[in-house]
């Protein structure tokens, strides 16, 4: 199932599949308008009277001029205005203007996809883009995401599943990235938190305190003691930044209450949050309605414990951790659903005003569905396969309780009968908008409760005093008006417009028109202000009160420090596709490698080239044809090598010594109490056993890793980039490879230019970090951060690996290779712009290694090649006994090397010359005289098959230093 997470889908086919998912859902609304739904009416007015005020120049829109039968509403002082921008959106493209059935339809259909495009964001940098597509659709068809937008109707709630997980993407993102790397990531938390929060405000509420705090959390605890305080103040600054986003819409909502009946929405019995709580059932204001939404958010948090159990192994680590976080916020947000007590007394102050109790579902539904994709990342498929089906039981009935109002709002569009045509024809908006005071019983509401009809006789502007005559004189664009009086005595005037305090009534005259007292009027709550004596003229308009001026203001200031935090990523975006121009056309200049221009071009280390030229017939080929055929790394899961090896063992030559080093290597596994240790050099990462070694820790074989630094980043690191090896087809010359930008090792291709862009992304990596000495383990550990967070073009890589399962690497020589160069580059940038730089502290890669060795007590090493590593790790025995203790020598040891003991170096040492120096014992020790790629993978597929790895605990030596 390893195809899942590793095949590439790309953003275009995600779009394509997404847009056909969302309009098999979708296509009938699509084709006759929304349906009827619980807000249809609603909707519908908000829909025309938002875009009219837009059309208005009136921004940010919140009172609707023409709502109400023309008397108005200050709707979105209140109501999240974010999906009513999107609509507007669509009603520009529309060709008919006032179709508001289609619409809601197209706005519906576009939140949707925008969903789903959002999940696949936030689910494919963990799970890998098939399993986040998987995701994103069973997303966008779970039940309460579908009765929302169907039934329910609420289009802020249907907005709200696009924001929230790109809260989650952005929180994770700020909290595991540092530096000024993370500055971008805390804008984008701030920007989609405070559209959610511009969604619908009650579901911010919900998911912050439930889904979102629990993953806050875990993402707290789950990182290092010393590095939670800067945690913390990234997180908070870009929820900050969010709220602050959002004041323009949440200040005025919050603080303006009192002049709108709002306290209406709490009234009847259905409106209180208790009454619908899982442990009330006899409450429920409708049984058969609680008991849908009951359902649903039982099957979501069994999605949420299937996941729990599918992830429950040993020792959970990666997805399965992510996993079991997930499961475990959607159980958490059901516990807050069934509880009355919560949404009553103190806590009900609060939680009470967001009226049901179960719109929690919404995230309890992202939740579900992100642990079920994190179980199946993690490989637990079987258990999902058994566990799952079961969830959707109680899924699948809550939603059919559903379904006739589904089978209505599909049938045709929600103009059912005269009374809802008549509410859209007026522009009626909720009871809970009307002006504070307005009394239902009064007889104008009364003679139509519906459309405010009993409103038609009331004159646009009247004089109570008989003497006075009002006369209009002009109507403006922005939906202001003018009248002229005249009075011979102080008269009040009252007009057709319902009251609020953003009224402003100005006494025309030169210079600026003073204002006059406006109050509501009568049981209706009419707009009304006294009219001073004389001919005079009064211009009557909607104005921004100073709360909206400074909210406006705070939300416009932090939307440009959310795009000044974008700066640096966008700088080096733009940076990278110059450098990439630059090379390219460098590229096409003859003689370039003699040209040398500045920046990381460079001929390649001797590690890249081999002395002398295997194939020296020229020959004229193109860059293309050259790097036709990828190296394709061996599998040693897909085959089973143990009766190979024993075959081996009844023979003679090395194929006795390799059948004796797998049977050495097989009891340091076996040997509960041994920490065994891969020591890599030379080039068979390139040459196709790269995943050999990821196998060998990723189950449990290996427990740390030193290597050459070309083995770690010229050739891991670099696939993992999404680059590749290439075989060579036939004889070359190599200044044909010259020419083309193409380095060999003996038969195998490197394309130079990628090797340069592995270059600058370990400068990006050491740019973002803080300036100090690292290890070459630390540096690493952060490269394979910086992989997990999603950076990974190819996952699986041995780094990434490494970095999840707790495994050390170190580079003894880390400078010699790729790193090498961005390092220098990023040292004299720094220099050169007199700012600290970060340095690799060798002496702290052999300190931390001995540190390992006296914490491991006995130790195998499996050593593929000689030089710096292999000495490097025999060594940490006798540093170990210089710091003054007592440290075994490696008690089991195997070496595969082609180097001739003859000549005295390192490489090729045997290892009982070794013990000379007091660092391996001679009991279990072999050296095997070949070209490891032949005989590597059938070692590591025979201990795989034998599975003396099984059982053992891994002893993730990187928590020794506090990762």
């Amino acid at each position: 199932m390893g195809f899942l997470t590793k095949t590439k889908l790309g953003w275009t086919f995600a779009f394509g599949v997404l847009v056909l998912m969302c309009f098999m859902l979708q296509h009938q609304p699509l084709l006759h308008g929304t349906g009827w739904n619980h807000s249809y009416f609603f909707n519908a007015a908000w829909i025309l009277e938002f875009d009219d005020s837009l059309h208005r120049g009136v921004f940010p829109p919140r009172w609707l001029f023409g709502a109400n039968n023309g008397l108005g509403s200050p709707s979105f002082y209140y109501y999240p205005p974010l999906p009513f921008y999107l609509t507007a959106i669509v009603a520009a493209f529309s060709v008919h203007k006032n179709d508001y059935a289609q619409i809601a339809a197209w706005g519906s259909f576009y939140m949707s996809l925008g969903s789903g495009l959002a999940m696949f964001a936030w689910l494919r940098r963990q799970a890998g883009d098939v399993l986040a597509l998987a995701g994103a659709i069973a997303y966008v068809f779970m039940p309460f995401h579908v009765v929302d937008d169907f039934v329910r109707g609420t289009m802020g709630e249907t907005a709200a599943y696009m924001a929230l997980p790109m809260v989650a993407l952005c929180l994770q993102q700020a909290a595991r990235v540092e530096g000024q790397a993370a500055r971008p990531w805390i804008a984008g938390l701030g920007l989609s938190y405070g559209a959610l929060l511009m969604c619908h405000v009650t579901i911010a509420l919900l998911t912050s305190i439930s889904v979102l705090s629990v993953y806050g959390l875990y993402l707290l605890f789950d990182s290092p003691v010393e590095k939670r305080r800067a945690l913390l103040v990234r997180c908070a600054a870009g929820l900050a930044l969010g709220v602050a986003i959002g004041l323009s819409y949440l200040g005025p909502a919050l603080l303006m209450q009192k002049h709108a009946t709002l306290q209406w929405m709490f009234v009847a019995p259905e409106y209180h949050p208790f009454r619908w709580t899982l442990l009330r059932p006899d409450l429920w204001p409708n049984h058969g309605y609680g008991l849908s939404m009951a359902l649903m958010g039982y099957g979501a948090a069994a999605l949420g414990l299937a996941a729990i159990l599918a992830a429950l192994s040993r020792r959970i680590e990666g997805p399965a951790r992510e996993a079991a976080v997930w499961g475990l916020a959607a159980i958490f947000a059901l516990l807050l659903y069934a509880l009355p007590w919560i949404w009553q007394g103190p806590l009900g102050a609060v939680l009470g005003k967001v009226q049901f109790p179960f719109r929690i579902v919404l995230g309890m539904e992202f939740a579900a569905v992100t642990a079920v994709v994190m179980a199946a990342a993690a490989g637990r498929w079987l258990r999902l396969l058994i566990l799952v089906p079961l969830c959707l039981i109680p899924l699948e009935k809550g939603y059919r309780l559903q379904e006739s109002p589904i089978k209505l709002h599909l049938a045709q569009n929600g103009d059912l009968d005269a009374d809802t045509r008549l509410r859209i024809a007026r522009r009626r908006t909720p009871d809970e908008h009307l002006p504070q005071g307005f009394d239902p019983a009064g007889p104008l509401f009364k003679a139509d409760t519906l459309g405010f009809a009993g409103f038609d006789a009331v004159p646009p502007a009247r004089a109570l005093a008989p003497d006075a005559r009002v006369t209009p004189a002009g109507q403006f664009k922005d939906g202001s008006f003018a009248i002229m009086v005249e009075t011979p005595r102080p008269t009040r005037v009252v007009l057709r417009r319902f009251y609020y305090p953003t009224w402003e009534v100005g006494l025309v005259r030169k210079g600026r028109d003073p204002s006059m007292k406006t109050e509501g009027y009568g049981v209706e709550r009419l707009l009304s202000f006294e009219a001073q004596p004389g001919v005079n003229t009064y211009r009557v308009r909607i104005v921004r009160s100073p709360l909206e001026k400074v909210c406006d203001t705070i939300s416009l200031l932090a939307l440009l420090l959310a795009a000044w935090l974008f700066v640096p990523a966008l700088r080096e975006t733009l940076k990278k596709t110059s450098q990439s121009r630059y090379i390219a056309a460098f590229i096409e200049t003859p003689h370039r490698r003699s040209l040398r221009p500045g920046g990381l071009i460079g001929s390649r280390r001797a590690l890249n080239f081999r002395g002398t030229s295997v194939m020296n017939a020229p020959v004229p080929n193109t860059k293309a044809e050259l790097l036709q055929k990828t190296v394709e790394h061996v599998d040693i899961t897909s085959y089973d090598a143990r009766p190979i090896i024993d075959s081996m063992r009844k023979m003679s030559f090395s194929s006795r010594d390799t059948a004796r080093a797998a049977d050495i290597f097989n009891m340091a596994l076996a040997d509960k109490g041994c920490s065994t240790w891969l020591i890599l050099a030379g080039s068979t990462s390139a040459g196709g056993c790269m995943h050999v070694y990821r196998d060998m820790v990723k189950n449990g074989m290996i427990d740390a890793v030193v290597a050459t630094g070309a083995s770690i980043v010229d050739m891991d690191f670099f696939e993992a980039l999404g680059f590749k090896h290439y075989q060579a087809a036939g004889p070359v010359d190599d200044n044909v490879l010259r020419d083309n930008y193409i380095d060999r090792i003996y038969d195998t291709y490197i394309d130079e230019e990628e090797l340069q862009a592995c270059d600058h992304t370990i400068l990006e990596i050491a740019n973002r970090l803080e300036p100090r000495g690292y290890s070459s383990r630390e540096f690493i550990w952060e490269m394979g951060k910086w992989l997990s967070e999603g950076n990974a073009k190819k996952q699986g890589s041995l780094i990434q690996t490494c970095y999840e399962e707790g495994v050390p690497i170190f580079c003894p020589a880390f400078v010699d290779s790729s790193a090498g160069f961005g390092l220098v580059k990023h040292q004299k940038e720094r220099a050169a712009a007199k700012q600290p730089y970060l340095m690799i502290d060798a002496v702290a890669d052999f300190r931390e290694l001995t540190d390992i060795k006296i914490a491991a007590g006995t130790t195998g090493l499996f050593m593929v090649g000689g030089g710096v590593p292999k000495n490097f790790a025999q060594d940490t025995v006798v540093c170990a006994e210089i710091l003054g203790v007592e440290a075994d020598m490696h008690k089991y040891a195997i070496q595969i090397t082609v180097a001739d003991v003859r000549d005295g170096a390192c490489s090729s040492s045997t290892l009982k010359e070794a013990a000379s120096w007091g660092k391996v014992s001679t009991t279990y020790e072999q050296m095997v005289f070949a070209e490891a790629t032949t005989v590597v993978p059938l070692i590591a597929s025979d201990a795989y098959w034998r599975k003396a790895w099984e059982g053992r605990e891994k002893p993730r030596w990187n928590k020794l230093f506090g990762k």
